[in-house]
């Protein structure tokens, strides 16, 4: 799980706008996902690159997470 998580957080380096906007957990935050795990992460537009927030189960309650 662990290779294949790393393997979708190489490709947001190459593709930082690549995953899904997540608005209702937080304000700017997008999200990729890779089994039962999501990774939530912050996009900057202006320099186009992507800061990881955190790697969490997705069958969490996200509300108030972050």
């Amino acid at each position: 799980m662990l290779l294949r998580i790393d393997a979708k957080l190489q490709l947001l380096r190459e593709f930082p706008r690549i995953g899904t906007a997540r608005d209702d957990i937080r304000p700017g935050v997008r999200m990729l996902v890779e089994g039962n795990y999501l990774m939530l992460y912050g996009y900057n537009p202006d320099a186009d690159t992507a800061e990881l927030v955190a790697v969490i189960d997705g069958r969490r309650d996200l509300t108030g997470l972050i």
